[in-house]
């Protein structure tokens, strides 16, 4: 899923989609990774797989 915007608060993420749909999730629970690729990818701790990703 791409996202257009992230925003980080006290223990929490906001991923802003597309279309304007807003998930919350607990910062513990995902990870940011930038690769030099133009583009970060938010990464679920658990099993490291890519939930989406916002370009820079």
């Amino acid at each position: 899923m791409r996202f257009i915007d992230i925003e980080t608060g006290d223990g929490y993420v906001t991923l802003t989609s597309d279309d304007g749909t807003k998930y919350m999730l607990p910062s513990s629970s995902i990870i940011l990774v930038d690769d030099e690729s133009g583009a970060i990818a938010v990464k679920n701790t658990a099993s490291r797989c890519t939930i989406g990703y916002v370009l820079k």
